[in-house]
This record gives structure tokens, sequence and C-alpha cells, in this order.
């Protein structure tokens, strides 16, 4: 699996060292590595959960596996994508601190907490009748990871809590949001400006294109841009 090179610690597993000023990885040589590379490896994360989650469902509906099993192995993944995206986002498991880790567990816990009601709906709403809803709704599991990226990159620079992010939910395209976060470090502080992709349809996301939180001081100054 792609996220068993990272979940130790990347700077050893792919040879890669962060730049504490940059905010991005390079490889051995010096050279940064793009941000293609990093979003090329996320999307891999990504599929292959999607993947894993369309074989889970088919040996859950052909009753390989009871819902308990199915449960523990989908956050079992979840777990792994989601420390995955927030070590690519965070550089590493060096620079994780206490408050990473805290922020990683508490989102965890939320995602489980959800995935324990979807596990509860599964005998009466999925059924093998109805298996591409099912691994459907287990996608939406898998485009969510993708907020831990980027919450990860805003605790790199020391923002405080933000508003939103892309693929946390709060967004009319939910977990699917194709948005990202732009930051550009400038006297003071830092300035965080959201970016709608061609791929983003969603009507808020077109709204909060190009709209910039200013964090100064370690305090956002505008917190209602995001509103």
């Amino acid at each position: 699996m792609v996220w068993s090179l990272v979940r130790t610690d990347i700077k050893a597993k792919l040879a890669f060292s962060w730049d504490n000023i940059a905010h991005r990885f390079r490889y051995g040589n010096g050279r940064y590595v793009s941000a293609t590379t990093i979003e090329n490896a996320r999307q891999s994360l990504v599929d292959s959960l999607k993947i894993e989650n369309e074989k889970l469902a088919q040996r859950l509906v052909d009753g390989k596996i009871t819902v308990s099993q199915w449960e523990k192995e989908m956050r079992d993944n979840l777990r792994r994508v989601y420390t995955t995206q927030y070590l690519l986002g965070r550089g590493g498991i060096n620079n994780m601190s206490q408050r990473d880790w805290g922020v990683l567990g508490h989102e965890l816990r939320n995602q489980y907490s959800y995935l324990h009601t979807f596990a509860s709906e599964i005998g009466t709403r999925y059924t093998d009748k109805n298996l591409a809803g099912l691994v459907n709704r287990m996608n939406l599991y898998a485009s969510s990871t993708g907020w831990a990226f980027e919450r990860a990159k805003a605790e790199s620079y020391g923002i405080p809590t933000l508003p939103r992010y892309p693929r946390g939910g709060s967004t009319a395209c939910v977990t699917n949001c194709k948005c990202y976060l732009d930051f550009e470090t400038v006297t003071g502080g830092v300035n965080v400006t959201w970016r709608k992709t061609a791929l983003e349809s969603c009507a808020d996301c077109k709204r909060l294109d190009g709209k910039t939180i200013k964090v100064r001081n370690g305090k956002i100054t505008n917190s209602g841009v995001w509103g």
C-alpha cells in the first residue's frame, strides 16, 4: 500500500527532508519535491483506499465478514490514510508535535463516530442489491482524508484553527471538494487564501475562491471572510 511507505517516518522511508522555512520536502540532492509529486502521492492514497473499499464492501455483502469486522477494517484503513495525509502536510513524523497528534486524534474520533452510525444502518439500507450505494458512501470517507493534509499544512505555519478546510464537510460539495489552501508568509504573519481548481463547481467554493484569511501575531484578524 502507498501509505505503508510513510506511516513511520517520511524522511527515512522516502529519503526526503523537510524545509521548515519553505514548508516543503526536499530530495537528498536538495531539490524541492514538486507540488505535483505530492498531489499525485496523495491521490494515489485516496485511489488505493477506494479500491480497498470496493473489496471490503464485496466481502461484506457476500457474507464473508460481519458488520463489526467491516467497521474495524474501515477504521484501520482510515487511520492509516488520515495519518499519512497529515504527515505529508506536516513534514513527517519528526515534525509532529503533541498538538498535531491531538488534532489528528480528535478528527479520527469524529470519523469513527460517523462510521459507527454508518455501520448501524448497513443492515437496513445497504444490501447485496445496493452495493454501489454502499461503496459510494464508503468513498466519502476516503475523500475526506484530504482534510488532514490541508489541516497539517496550516499547522506547519503555526496557524490557529481556521473556520473551515477543504474536504472538511463545510461546503456543499462536502468531502468531494477540489479546493486547496494557499499560504503566503508576510510581515507579522501568514495569509491563507482559499483556491478553487478548475474541477470544482460547488457554489460555496466559488464564493470562497480567492478570499484570504489574515493571521497576524498568531491570531486570525478576519475570520468572517470565509463565513
